[in-house]
């Protein structure tokens, strides 16, 4: 702890990584995810919850798209749900981010232009709705593992089907 002009300041150690962080959303903007077909993106997220030190046991996938009048069977993949036990008494917090996107989006090749990113072909959205929420709560969650920070009961959701109302 340090003691500043009488308040006291906890030390937490190096915020996030934020070069991490960017690389993250980078790559989760280009991959394909039209509400419906969002398996890639929640492939690629529960691969790096596991590299991270996340257990396989706290990783599951719901059947919320089986809800989905979108289409037959509901799409290819449910909600993404990752839990972990408090490591304090407190209520359970819960971080949510979605992970499809717009079809204006296929095809979406992003470009970092110092604090910008834009798509490099206009014919193309970046997908950064909601990409950008699920990198920042994947983020959240990777810190807390890596850096085995106290927390409260936590519980990440990536939904699907969002932009179609599921």
């Amino acid at each position: 702890m340090k003691k500043r002009k009488g308040k006291t300041a906890v030390e937490t150690g190096p915020a996030p990584a934020e070069q991490a962080a960017v690389e993250r959303v980078m790559a989760l903007m280009p991959l394909p995810g039209a509400s419906g077909h969002e398996r890639e993106v929640a492939g690629w997220i529960r691969r790096r919850l596991l590299e991270a030190g996340a257990r396989p046991e706290q990783i599951s996938m719901d059947q919320a798209n089986r809800r989905s009048p979108l289409l037959d069977g509901g799409g290819d993949c449910g909600n993404l749900v990752f839990k972990l036990p408090g490591t304090m008494r407190a209520p359970r917090r819960m971080l949510c981010a979605h992970m499809d996107t717009v079809p204006l989006c296929a095809g979406s090749k992003p470009v970092r232009r110092g604090d910008r990113v834009t798509s490099a072909d206009p014919a193309t959205a970046l997908g950064a709705d909601d990409r950008s929420g699920c990198a920042v709560t994947l983020t959240a969650a990777v810190e807390i593992l890596r850096r085995g920070l106290p927390h409260p009961p936590l519980t990440f959701l990536w939904t699907v089907q969002e932009e179609v109302g599921l």
